[in-house]
Parts: structure tokens; C-alpha cells; sequence
């Protein structure tokens, strides 16, 4: 059984890099930073002045957490590294969650059944996303993280005609093709942050303890890896992918 003690969280999946510290589900201190392509330089820093502000050290630490993606390739990838770095021969566990499911996570607390929609960008035209539903404080996903044309999402959201939280990077891109008439839809625009993804893996690591089965998200310094969802840029080009 693993001690739910502290969690240090990481998440880099947009130009807006953050860390977080967890404490028994609740959150104790964070810091974020437009860290642009910078998340390397920026990543350990934060995650030390956040520490020493709180009083902490590594050592102090029971977990680590960070989003995989989808989302930035650079970004996702300095997260992932920097938690495997952090976790190098020792036994703390790494969560690796999606950063789609952690941005949701943080608006579980909703009015039951909201369709939670969370956007990230991935350029010419196209959203990463999955829809979420919210119920009794948690969230049931309803469909695999994809990558969606803004007008398919837009279209699908308003056939829904169903309350929903859209919130992300990439808001203003979706709501600008719903017409405004769509009055159950309520707009949030919070980023990708370490809360979220601390949150969600404190009670991953809940889940685990209780079933006493590793959770799907749960890995080592050696197992945890990014999720790039897709080939990056130079890897479609070669391979003569289109988007």
C-alpha cells in the first residue's frame, strides 16, 4: 500500500508551465509561470522556491505527478524527464495523467451531468479534447482523447444541447463558432495546471490503495513516458502525413 503523503505535480502541456504540491487532496502551494519554450530552464527552479517556501524537501515527497499530454511535445517531454529525474533510484511513485482529464478534474465539483470540455491547442484549426461528464463530484469520460477540428467540436457541443464548461488554451477558438443564443453553455477558461494533476493523482493513488491493484497511470522512474498522441511536425513530414 502506498502512504498518500505529499505529491509534488508538474504540467507543461501548454506554453504556461506550473507545479503543485498536494497534501491529502487539497492543495498547499502552487506557482505557474509563461514559461513559453523555456520549461526546462524554468521547471526546477519553480518546483525548488515552491519546496522552501512550504517548508519542504524532496525527501519530503511521497509522490510525483505530471501531465503526458496530448499538448506541447516539448513541454510534455521536460515534464516527463524531470519527474523520472526526480524519482531516479528512489521508490516514490510517478502518476502520468492525461492533461485533458486533469483540466476536467478540476471542475468535477460541477452541477451533475455538466459535459465538461476541455480544449487544448494543437494548431491549423485543430483542438486536442475529450468530453467529460460530471457526477457525483467525479468525472466519467465519454469519449478518448482526440484531435478535433474546431468546427467538428463546435458543431458537436451545439447538437448536444447540453450544459457545458469549456476551458483551456483554446476557448475563444470554439465558443466563437456557437452562436451566442446557446444559452446552457457556460464558458470557463482556466489552463492546464499542476493542481489539477496533483488532485487527480491523489486520488488515483486513493483508488489504488483501496483496490490494492496498481492504477493504469501509476509507473516508475524507468516505465513513465509522454504521450505525444501524434507524430511531431518533422515526423509527419517525413513520413508524408497530412494533417
Amino acid at each position: 500500500m502506498i502512504e498518500i503523503m505529499k505529491i509534488l505535480a508538474f504540467e507543461c502541456s501548454t506554453a504556461t508551465a506550473s507545479v503543485a504540491v498536494g497534501d491529502n487532496g487539497k492543495i498547499i502551494g502552487e506557482s505557474s509561470m509563461e514559461a513559453s519554450r523555456r520549461h526546462s530552464e524554468q521547471l526546477l527552479p519553480m518546483a525548488d522556491e515552491l519546496l522552501a517556501s512550504l517548508g519542504l524537501t524532496l525527501a519530503d515527497i511521497g509522490a510525483l505527478a505530471c501531465s503526458v499530454g496530448p499538448g506541447s511535445f516539448t513541454g510534455v517531454r521536460i515534464g516527463a524527464a524531470t519527474v523520472k529525474g526526480l524519482a531516479f533510484g528512489s521508490s516514490k511513485p510517478c502518476v502520468g495523467t492525461s492533461s485533458l482529464t486533469s483540466l476536467a478534474y478540476c471542475h468535477s465539483n460541477s452541477e451533475d451531468g455538466t459535459i465538461i470540455c476541455p480544449v487544448i491547442g494543437c494548431r491549423r484549426g485543430n483542438v486536442y479534447n475529450a468530453l467529460y461528464r460530471v457526477c457525483g463530484g467525479e468525472i466519467t469520460r465519454l469519449c478518448d482523447d482526440r484531435m478535433i477540428s474546431c468546427t467538428e467540436l463546435a458543431e458537436e457541443l451545439i447538437s448536444r444541447g447540453e450544459q457545458v464548461i469549456i476551458c483551456g488554451d483554446e476557448v475563444p477558438a470554439v465558443t466563437a463558432l456557437c452562436p451566442d443564443d446557446i444559452v446552457c453553455t457556460k464558458i470557463s477558461n482556466p489552463l492546464p495546471s499542476a493542481s489539477g494533476v496533483a488532485l487527480l493523482a491523489d486520488k488515483l493513488l486513493r483508488e489504488r490503495n483501496a483496490s490494492g491493484t496498481p492504477c493504469e497511470n501509476e509507473y516508475t522512474d524507468l516505465t513513465l513516458s509522454p504521450d505525444y498522441f501524434r507524430p511531431c511536425q518533422a515526423e509527419r513530414e517525413r513520413l508524408g502525413i497530412e494533417d
